[in-house]
């Protein structure tokens, strides 16, 4: 698959689910032709900083939500255990471009008014989050 991203020109993004397998890791550490990489999902329980850093230019894509470290809950950042000071502070180090996705769920409320409100505080959220890094 690898060569055939490189042939073609597309990139591979390989999101890591609950933990980072060290054979992954290998992978793609060692894949040669800079064509694959990973996508950051910041439920992990891993130290996220770190593994922003090891993984620097492989980094092509995040999927940004908080969670109270039991599991993949898609919280709106702020409301769960990351601190995001040190997360958004190694994304600037490595120079990160890549997409932002909040990967929070939809309000569910029956009131548009209700919906619109969580909406803009998730966004009002997530451009503090940009500022910690730029």
């Amino acid at each position: 698959m690898v060569e055939t991203a490189r042939k073609t020109g597309v990139a591979l993004a390989i999101m890591f689910q609950r933990r980072l397998e060290p054979a992954f890791a290998k992978a793609i550490e060692i894949a040669r032709s800079g064509r694959l990489g990973t996508i950051w999902r910041a439920t992990m329980k891993v130290d996220l900083p770190t593994l922003i850093r090891r993984f620097g230019k492989r980094l092509l894509a995040t999927h940004i939500s908080d969670n109270d470290g039991s599991g993949d809950q898609h919280r709106t950042p702020g409301y769960g255990r990351i601190h995001w000071p040190p997360v958004m502070a190694a994304l600037a180090e490595i120079g990160y471009a890549g997409p932002f996705n909040l990967e929070i769920p939809g309000a569910r409320h029956p009131l548009m008014e209700l919906r619109r409100l969580k909406g803009a505080h998730a966004l009002t959220i997530a451009r503090w989050l940009l500022s910690l890094a730029s």
